[in-house]
């Protein structure tokens, strides 16, 4: 009997060992697959022809409009974070029209998406590390995405100077409120 009940014993501890070893492989590979989808294509691509690439049009004007492309042609390479159009869409009426006239909170604005090196999709999990502008980039991973300061990072492209990543906010800087 006592026999027996070693062997029903040791037969539930292996058990539990395989079941914690199988939940473990199986957070691992979760966390490792949170890579957001890069498009393939020419590395020759500016700065704005990539972010229309990927859908991030919106952002793409706001950096010809605000006069900010020929500053990714040099001093690179960059990291990009760009929002979404249905992002900046859902930017408040108020912070549209302060961004209209005042060149300091657009430079801001987009010196707030832009990281100068390279991230690769490896390099984008649980990093702190700082924008052009000196404000925090946490990365962490939630429901099997990559998140940049709470933000999803939807896909992402090269360009000829960088890495561009959509993402489905809008990072505002300190003093902008929503």
């Amino acid at each position: 009997m006592q026999r027996t009940m070693r062997i029903t014993l040791f037969s539930i501890l292996g058990l539990l060992i395989v079941s914690i070893s199988l939940i473990a492989w199986a957070q691992k590979n979760k966390e490792d697959s949170a890579q957001p989808k890069m498009t393939q294509v020419e590395q020759n691509m500016t700065v704005v022809e990539a972010a229309d690439q990927i859908g991030a049009t919106d952002f793409a004007k706001m950096v010809q409009q605000y006069g900010l492309e020929n500053a990714f042609s040099k001093d690179g390479p960059y990291t990009i974070f760009a929002p979404s159009n249905t992002a900046i869409g859902a930017l408040p009426q108020n912070i549209i029209s302060e961004l209209k006239d005042n060149k300091n909170m657009q430079t801001q604005l987009i010196g707030n998406h832009i990281y100068q090196g390279t991230l690769t999709q490896s390099d984008l999990s649980n990093k702190n590390l700082a924008t052009v502008n000196g404000q925090k980039l946490n990365f962490t991973t939630s429901d099997g995405a990559v998140m940049v300061n709470g933000q999803k990072i939807v896909e992402g492209i090269q360009f000829n100077n960088g890495t561009i990543y959509m993402i489905d906010g809008v990072m505002l800087p300190p003093g902008i409120n929503q």
